[in-house]
């Protein structure tokens, strides 16, 4: 059982727990490795990452995907 934090109902226990995410941000990634040749290099790549994110019920979560 949890409190859905869009409509505030309390759920049925053993009901499935739904997040929706709510803000993201743009991040960016660094990952250093050596190469087969002994060389050092950097790989950078950009995505995204969670920031926040609600528990939701069911049908709150319907109505949003739609």
């Amino acid at each position: 059982m949890y409190k859905c934090q869009k409509c505030g109902k309390v759920t049925q226990p053993h009901e499935k727990l739904n997040r929706l995410v709510t803000q993201t941000r743009e991040k960016t990634y660094v990952n250093k490795f050596i190469d087969r040749y002994g060389n050092e290099c950097e790989k950078i790549t950009t995505g995204n990452e969670i920031v926040k994110e609600i528990n939701v019920c069911g049908k709150c979560f319907e109505e949003v995907m739609k």
